[in-house]
């Protein structure tokens, strides 16, 4: 085996690594918005008072083939009554970073991005990087996304990527939304 086929095989073996762990951490993405609805729950702070709507972090992938799979989850405060925002929380692991600043919606929707953590871990030789994010999303917005499954391209200094937020999840979370409020 020459020098190069050595390299390659380490990056696609660190690659699948990642996507495991990532999978490994996520909840399935619900394919009906009957199985979105039961895993979304309501956290109250008893010391703050504060209740927070929120989904489980969900594996958002395109296929087999996707090259940006992120974990996301939805969360809006529900405290003081109906939210006018919601914030949608993108999990990105890889073995490379990306420095993501900024995400747009395939409608061409500029979303107010917010970053919130980055992480580097180390296994077995393997350097994983984790960039953590948040969307901020009126609901108005989200009523608008949860008509189909909805694309999102998130912007950085080296990488770049779209995810998809399932219409599954957002109508399920908008249900729920509309329960409470």
């Amino acid at each position: 085996m020459n020098k190069n086929n050595g390299r390659n095989l380490k990056c696609f073996c660190a690659a699948s690594l990642v996507g495991l762990l990532a999978a490994c951490s996520a909840t399935s993405t619900p394919t009906g918005q009957a199985t979105a609805l039961n895993d979304i729950t309501v956290k109250a702070d008893k010391f703050s008072g504060e209740r927070l709507l929120t989904t489980p972090f969900y594996l958002s992938r395109q296929g087999f083939t996707d090259t940006f799979p992120v974990r996301i989850a939805i969360q809006a405060d529900v405290t003081n009554g109906p939210p006018t925002t919601a914030q949608l929380f993108v999990k990105k692991s890889g073995t490379e970073w990306g420095f993501y600043n900024s995400a747009i919606g395939e409608d061409r929707y500029k979303f107010t991005f917010m970053s919130l953590d980055n992480n580097v871990t180390t296994a077995a030789g393997l350097a994983t990087t984790e960039e953590f994010f948040v969307l901020e999303i009126p609901i108005r917005k989200l009523e608008e996304m949860s008509s189909s499954d909805y694309e999102i391209k998130v912007y950085g200094r080296r990488d770049n990527g779209v995810f998809v937020v399932p219409s599954s999840v957002t109508r399920a979370f908008l249900v729920k939304l509309s329960e409470l409020t």
